[in-house]
């Protein structure tokens, strides 16, 4: 219970300042009021009918379908990766050349090639993740 205190202390200052006008309420708004704006989304939903756990819902869908296909594609490559040498030394120069580029990158480029939607989020997330997982094991180093 002790380690609330500093986040109690924090929200009481900062509502403090909101109202009192040390803190203008356009740049950050009180506690209360997100609070207030949560509950809204909870309840009504934004745009109305739409609400937050519906929101909730499909984000982890997008997450959950990059994840699977990330993984479902990685981890054989990975595996294969690991038993051909020749296939290494013909793939790794790819992922190598690819690995460094960051996700946020490949946005307008997903948005080209499956618009905005379930499609575009889930490319991202699958690029954040399949990049990852060969280069968690260095296949080259544990071959002798």
């Amino acid at each position: 219970m002790v380690y609330l205190i500093p986040l109690i202390g924090i929200l009481v200052v900062w509502q403090g300042l909101s109202v009192w006008g040390g803190l203008p309420v356009y740049k950050l708004p009180p506690p209360i009021d997100i609070a207030k704006g949560l509950r809204d989304l909870a309840v009504i939903g934004m745009p109305p009918g739409r609400l937050l756990h519906n929101h909730v819902a499909w984000s982890l869908c997008r997450v959950f379908t990059g994840f699977v296909a990330a993984v479902v594609l990685a981890v054989p490559l990975g595996l294969v990766l690991g038993w051909s040498r020749r296939l290494q030394k013909m793939v790794w120069p790819l992922l190598e050349i690819l690995r460094p580029i960051p996700p946020l990158a490949w946005i307008p480029i997903s948005i080209l090639w499956f618009g905005i939607g379930l499609k575009s989020a889930a490319f991202i997330i699958f690029l954040g993740i399949f990049f990852s997982q060969p280069h968690e094991h260095d296949f080259r180093s544990s071959r002798h």
